[in-house]
């Protein structure tokens, strides 16, 4: 969601001079608009205002509680200009990354876009080599994600040289994956591989079991691709070992859902419903509506095969509106086809 204040928050302190409360003074006054931030007078909230227009918002009417992902946002963007008022330039950079990340988990790419490049601004700025490496990764991400592949490989290929430079492993690790990602995306296969296997062994190396779940899950995907079908997987199922092993949730995710696909594609489509229902709880957990959305799509697919239409429709309907919700006029494109060709199957049907 775009720049919206938390409901609630913990800070007591003004939100404009950042004076705490005394022991015998009245308790600070919250915004009335938004109620997540207060103020010790009325002039500091006039002085604040100018600032704190662009994260206030009206307390929505609904219970319904704010999702990691939203929250995430909400408290960055809130760190991120407290940063900027205290003239705190590296934290305010690392804000607005972060701040970036959780906007991309929700499928919000130019908002990501936005913050990376504020953030990618003053890491230059601090001559940060590693902040702006970070933030070049971040960026090439979402340009990944969007279709400019290009711009994805230039901005990873800049983010591995930065690597190299500063002798980071981790960091070169990471990028030589980012590039892989592009290179499968494009079709080029055997690139991918390359790059991947790379970035494999240098996590392995380091003891960077995050890293080698993730470079596992990307070769699987190749292979996939390749119609490797036990290949991928024997991949996947090792990363989602590692995942589960580490406690990263996202990335059982996505482990989880890559099996879905390949069972699907191999007939077994009971089989990767389970896969798939498995990762979308997981999604929904994180708050992650982009993931959310390709999960519905994917339950969409193995529904369609097993000739249940109306539960195919029913998926790829939810599949729709988060791609709407998100402005992701590939997604959007792609479920009205499927939406299309199933609508037709069930005419001819009946």
């Amino acid at each position: 969601m775009s720049r919206v204040v938390a409901r609630e928050t913990t800070v007591k302190d003004c939100n404009f001079c950042r004076r705490t409360k005394n022991i015998n003074e009245k308790a600070f006054s919250r915004c009335a608009r938004c109620n997540a931030v207060r103020y010790c007078s009325r002039v500091c909230q006039q002085k604040d205002w100018g600032t704190h227009k662009h994260s206030c918002a009206p307390r929505a009417k609904s219970k319904i509680p704010l999702n990691a992902a939203q929250k995430e946002c909400q408290d960055r963007t809130i760190e991120a200009q407290r940063c900027q008022r205290a003239g705190d330039r590296a934290q305010e950079g690392k804000a607005l990354g972060k701040a970036g990340i959780a906007f991309s988990q929700l499928g919000q790419h130019n908002k990501a876009i936005e913050f990376y490049t504020k953030s990618l601004h003053i890491f230059r700025e601090l001559g940060d080599m590693a902040g702006e490496g970070n933030a070049l990764g971040n960026l090439g991400i979402v340009f990944t994600r969007i279709g400019q592949y290009n711009k994805a490989i230039e901005v990873h290929t800049n983010h591995l040289n930065i690597s190299r430079e500063l002798g980071d492993r981790v960091g070169e690790s990471s990028a030589l994956c980012n590039l892989g990602n592009v290179f499968q995306n494009l079709g080029q296969d055997n690139k991918a591989i390359e790059v991947f296997t790379k970035s494999l062994d240098i996590c392995r190396a380091l003891g960077d079991m995050n890293g080698e779940g993730s470079a596992l899950c990307n070769m699987g995907s190749v292979f996939h691709n390749l119609e490797q079908h036990n290949k991928a997987i024997e991949l996947f199922t090792k990363s989602l070992v590692i995942f589960r092993e580490v406690g990263n949730r996202a990335g059982e995710g996505s482990a989880v859902g890559n099996l879905g696909i390949v069972f699907d594609s191999l007939g077994h489509h009971n089989q990767a419903i389970e896969f798939h229902t498995t990762s979308l709880n997981i999604s929904r957990q994180l708050g992650n509506r982009a993931r959310e959305g390709n999960t519905f799509g994917n339950l969409g697919n193995a529904f369609h095969r097993l000739g249940q239409h109306d539960k195919a429709i029913e998926f790829y309907t939810k599949h729709l509106n988060i791609c709407r919700e998100l402005g992701d006029s590939v997604g959007e494109n792609k479920t009205l086809r499927n939406l299309e060709v199933t609508n037709n199957e069930r005419k001819n049907n009946t």
